[in-house]
């Protein structure tokens, strides 16, 4: 992790320390899938994020990720207090929406099992 990401991490207490570790754990994700990287193809100390204007976070992105002119939006959906996620995509173009749903199995399965139309 980034040094400053290090740092909070090692001022909070249980279990905080653990919500915020895993939160910026699935923002790094996030972003390198986007980008069509492993998470460990590229060092994880040269991204770090900051609250966007809009909401969300933008990457902040060290010379071994440099080469990244991309505008992203990083969102996190408050799933539960037990799990983090993150979504990241493209928005040359302005500000997208994301939308996240829950679905449970019956939505999507038919009586039989098979994946619905």
């Amino acid at each position: 992790f980034a040094p400053a990401e290090t740092r909070e991490l090692r001022a909070l207490a249980e279990p905080e320390r653990s919500r915020t570790f895993f939160a910026q754990w699935a923002r790094k994700e996030a972003y390198l899938k986007a980008r069509g990287l492993g998470v460990f193809d590229r060092p994880l100390a040269q991204i770090s994020f900051r609250p966007a204007a809009g909401g969300g976070w933008s990457p902040i992105l060290g010379p071994a990720l440099a080469e990244d002119r991309g505008v992203w939006q990083i969102d996190q959906p408050g799933l539960s207090p037990r799990h983090a996620a993150a979504t990241c995509v493209a928005c040359d173009d302005g500000a997208v929406r994301v939308v996240v749903r829950w679905l449970a199995a019956e939505d999507v399965l038919d009586a039989e099992g098979g994946v619905t139309g």
